[in-house]
């Protein structure tokens, strides 16, 4: 498959030109991841069915494989929430640190605190392909009939669920991302807000427009992206492009994809994430304790 996109090659790490100029080089490669992303989502809008290739083929064509495009855009579409919760709290709570302080705990749990602080990032970034995986797998699973599911059906309809909801999703997370930040510090800081009128009147305006850009993200994740999968299986009787030739077998079951990926789904990557972060809890306390064990230090 020729997708007409050229790319520029970075030297080897190994080479003499690479290693002098690391500095301008690590970052070009993350320009080049952003390049590589943006190619991936232009090959699934002119229609082509990734899917469908092996992941050599794809590091061959520089295109992302479904589980890395999927996570990239989901970072992606966080970068404007982050930014928009930065920027206000810089701005409007110049001492936040000082507002509504909790009492100080003991040692053991200051120290605890400060090692989860640590460790619950990576225990995050841990979960989220995890939860892709459920998502995706009961994803595919659901969205085929019993007699329709064989090995190599359901693992064109992983792929293709994570191109699918990564393609679609990239616009419709990226504002509600920014929404719900700017709702989130509204109401975490009534201080600021009761003191900058203009600032409470745009935040309260973004709240109303919060539940909107919901149901319309709950619109590409239980109807538009599902009619893409159902049309890809053959549940379809207007058979587009993306189905690669399939033929129409019936009426997709939209009921059983709505209740494994809408309410079990949800379910079980709640429960991973919150049994990570217990357990790193865990891991910080007993990694405080050892502290105050070897060092035998009474002072945070």
């Amino acid at each position: 498959m020729s997708l007409g996109l050229t790319e520029w090659e970075t030297p080897p790490k190994d080479s003499t030109t690479r290693i002098v100029f690391s500095w301008f080089y690590d970052r070009l490669e993350k320009v080049s991841v952003l390049r590589k992303f943006i190619r991936t989502h232009r090959a699934l809008t002119e229609g082509h069915a990734l899917y469908e290739e092996s992941d050599e083929q794809l590091d061959k064509l520089k295109l992302f494989k479904p589980l890395a495009f999927n996570f990239y855009q989901s970072t992606l579409s966080a970068i404007p929430g982050i930014f928009l919760a930065a920027i206000l709290g810089f701005f409007f709570v110049p001492d936040g640190n000082s507002l509504n302080a909790p009492l100080s705990p003991g040692i053991l749990e200051q120290r605890a605190s400060r090692l989860f602080e640590k460790i619950s990032p990576s225990v995050v970034a841990f979960a989220a392909p995890i939860g892709l995986l459920i998502f995706s797998r009961m994803a595919a699973w659901s969205s085929l009939r019993r007699e329709q599911r064989s090995t190599s059906s359901l693992w064109k309809q992983r792929r293709a669920y994570l191109y699918f909801d990564a393609h679609s999703g990239l616009l419709t997370q990226a504002v509600l991302s920014l929404l719900m930040s700017a709702q989130r510090f509204a109401i975490e800081n009534p201080a600021a807000i009761q003191r900058h009128n203009l600032l409470g009147w745009l935040l309260e305006g973004a709240g109303g427009f919060t539940g909107w850009a919901s149901l319309f993200q709950l619109a590409v994740t239980c109807s538009m992206v599902p009619s893409q999968l159902f049309a890809l299986a053959g549940y379809s009787s207007i058979i587009r492009g993306v189905a690669s030739g399939a033929q129409w077998v019936g009426t997709p079951p939209k009921g059983q994809y709505i209740f494994w990926t809408v309410c079990i789904a949800p379910v079980l990557v709640s429960i991973l994430y919150c049994a990570l972060l217990l357990a790193s809890y865990f891991v910080a306390l007993g990694g405080a304790w050892l502290q105050g064990v070897t060092s035998g230090a009474t002072s945070p």
